[in-house]
């Protein structure tokens, strides 16, 4: 995976939980504004999960009652379902790209 499209995954997650979709949006709207064609919903998919896998990002179901995010295991089955969020490793990498 290129790096700029991981560091867009991790931007697109650094202020706020995140849906697939929010951050589909924002990494093609990225990547468009930089020259690139396209990026590929696969793609971003992987950069969630390989920044999940290095401590970078986390994975959340959210819910009216508290807790109202708990953290749960990446999975591409239910992305759908699924919110992502910036952890303090991940911040203190953002903060240097």
């Amino acid at each position: 995976m290129e790096a700029s499209v991981r560091n867009y995954v991790l931007s697109a997650i650094a202020d706020d939980y995140e849906d697939l979709e929010i951050v589909f949006s924002e990494v093609t709207k990225w990547a468009k504004e930089d020259g690139k064609i396209s990026v590929a919903r696969e793609e971003i998919i992987r950069g969630l999960e390989q920044l999940i896998d290095e401590g970078y990002a986390k994975a959340y179901v959210l819910s009216p009652q508290p807790p109202h995010a708990k953290s749960v295991p990446f999975s591409a089955e239910h992305i759908g379902e699924l919110r992502f969020y910036i952890t303090p490793k991940g911040k203190k990498l953002a903060k240097s790209l």
